[in-house]
């Protein structure tokens, strides 16, 4: 180690290598630790985000694509459903749009209790320079409210986290965002 150190640092004494090795593990603990970046300045650093999701069946909501394969005994299994839904600042269906949802689920139980494989993409702008996509995948159940963030692109480049969900009302759901 003494002659490796000697031949790679033969300007600096074995202290210097040391305070220089400790400097440099700690340019690259401080760099890691900050928020990311993304194109624009925007930052990435906010740990949640709050939505609302307006669920109004019509237009542009495109129902079921595929029914399930025998409904009097596998209940829901292989359904497919689509979907494409506004998202708004607020609770009110008047509330200021902040994009739109779209994804299906897929149906996976052959019980009564209702399970569900949900794939989405949040389409994001709020008019104050954060914007972009956000990809959730999760398994959804009759007690199961969280999801997870699996990607994004834009403000949200490379965003890990889960979202958990709640009912506001049969065409309101509440999400809250929790990145990692």
């Amino acid at each position: 180690m003494g002659r490796s150190v000697e031949m790679c640092f033969g300007l600096f004494t074995h202290n210097e290598v040391l305070v220089l090795c400790g400097a440099a593990l700690m340019a690259i603990v401080v760099a890691m630790s900050q928020p990311v970046v993304g194109e624009g300045g925007t930052s990435n650093a906010s740990s949640s985000l709050e939505y609302y999701v307006q669920v109004v069946v019509g237009p542009p909501y495109t129902g079921q694509l595929a029914p399930p394969f025998n409904a009097n005994t596998t209940y829901n299994f292989g359904a497919v459903q689509i979907f494409n839904f506004n998202i708004t600042e607020g609770a009110s269906n008047s509330s200021k749009s902040l994009g739109y949802v779209s994804g299906y689920t897929v149906g996976t139980s052959y019980t009564a209790t209702s399970h569900e494989v949900e794939v989405e993409v949040v389409s994001y702008d709020d008019g104050a320079g954060v914007n972009g996509t956000l990809s959730f995948q999760g398994l959804l159940g009759s007690s199961t409210d969280e999801i997870s963030i699996v990607g994004g692109s834009g403000s949200f480049r490379g965003a890990r986290g889960y979202i958990v969900t709640s009912m506001i009302s049969p065409n309101v759901y509440h999400n809250t965002l929790y990145f990692l």
